[in-house]
């Protein structure tokens, strides 16, 4: 017996065109749907297909930009920090090992991957003075902006009526 026999809802072969039946569509892609997750082999399978993205917080002040990236677990040397094309890209990989033991077990699981983020610089910087600290998985990158993207800001005064 398969698991489409299961399902109560399901239309038998012979009981009718499935055009009288106005939600059909949705009504296959649900069991398929529960198909699928019944056939699901757990969180392994969900843990290979997600990716890695870093956090990021982007604030502004008069003078300069500030990023900062939460990249836990993930060594300085594993991170780069470049400017390309108007954006901050921070990229790097992550790895991880872990083992355990037991008196008669013994689990020892790896994984690794990479990532990629483009923030857009909505202004003009100096790109030669971008500084770029790392401290507790916390990358922070300090970008000035040029004198004339900083003479440009002003506030505009909000009229009601």
């Amino acid at each position: 017996m398969s698991l489409r026999e299961l399902i109560p809802w399901r239309t038998r072969s012979g009981f009718g065109a499935d055009a009288d039946f106005p939600l059909t569509n949705l009504r296959q892609e649900m069991d398929r749907l529960f198909e699928d997750f019944a056939t699901w082999n757990g969180p392994s399978r969900l843990a290979e297909s997600a990716t890695f993205l870093p956090p990021v917080n982007v604030s502004e002040n008069p003078e300069t930009l500030r990023v900062t990236a939460e990249l836990p677990g993930i060594d300085a040397k594993d991170v780069t920090v470049r400017l390309e094309n108007g954006s901050l890209v921070i990229s790097g990989k992550k790895e991880s090992e872990k083992e355990e033991k037991g008196r008669d077990w013994y689990r020892r699981e790896r994984s690794c991957g990479e990532f990629r983020r483009a923030i857009p610089l909505p202004v003009e910087i100096d790109p030669n003075k971008v500084l770029a600290t790392f401290s507790k998985g916390v990358l922070s990158v300090e970008i000035p902006k040029t004198r004339e993207a900083a003479s440009k800001s002003r506030v505009i005064e909000v009229k009601s009526s």
